[in-house]
């Protein structure tokens, strides 16, 4: 009897920890969500109110690269929050729930990595506009160095946030670590 009831209270303290974890990461995400609609709303005012005077179609490309980015990453938001909210954790099924999660929350991280990356790729594109307006002045080698170099740049520390593990994300660690707890008490 006092062996079934401490595996009970085991069991309902790993499904707070479970269900901590899930909130953080649901305030994770709605703060991602607001960077996303923060992106998509300043640039959107950038194009529609051609704050810089562009002239040409082409210089918009930065700011509608940013747009669609922030727009993916707010679908992708979305439907992970969504997600989020319909898991219900029971002391029953928390190993099987648990391991779900584990597999939902690698695929969005997965995903966010993606869209951040291009947020970085896009913002390397910053001198686009600058370029496409001085295109026959300053010739290829000035026009491959205006957009090379910045591209370079940000894929050098795209190179460095992989490796110094930018892009892990410690809900999941945490999530394997309930997972282990669960496998020991079985």
């Amino acid at each position: 009897m006092t062996q079934r009831l401490g595996r009970q209270l085991l069991n309902e303290i790993q499904r707070d920890r479970s269900r901590s974890t899930i909130d953080k990461m649901m305030r994770e995400a709605r703060f991602a969500t607001v960077i996303m609609m923060t992106i998509m709303l300043l640039f959107s005012a950038i194009i529609l109110g051609n704050s810089f005077d562009y002239a040409q179609s082409v210089h918009y490309v930065p700011a509608v690269c940013y747009c669609l980015i922030a727009g993916i990453g707010l679908f992708f938001l979305s439907r992970h929050t969504w997600e989020l909210s319909r898991i219900t954790l029971h002391s029953g099924n928390l190993y099987q729930t648990l391991t779900d999660l584990i597999r939902l929350r690698s695929q969005h991280t997965k995903l966010m990595v993606g869209v951040w990356l291009g947020g970085m790729l896009a913002g390397s594109l910053i001198m686009f506009p600058t370029v496409a307006r001085k295109f026959e002045d300053q010739g290829l080698a000035g026009i491959l160095l205006s957009v090379g170099l910045p591209l370079c740049l940000v894929l050098i520390a795209l190179g460095l946030a992989k490796i110094t593990g930018f892009f892990t994300d410690r809900y999941l660690n945490e999530l394997r670590e309930q997972v282990n707890e669960l496998e020991e008490l079985r």
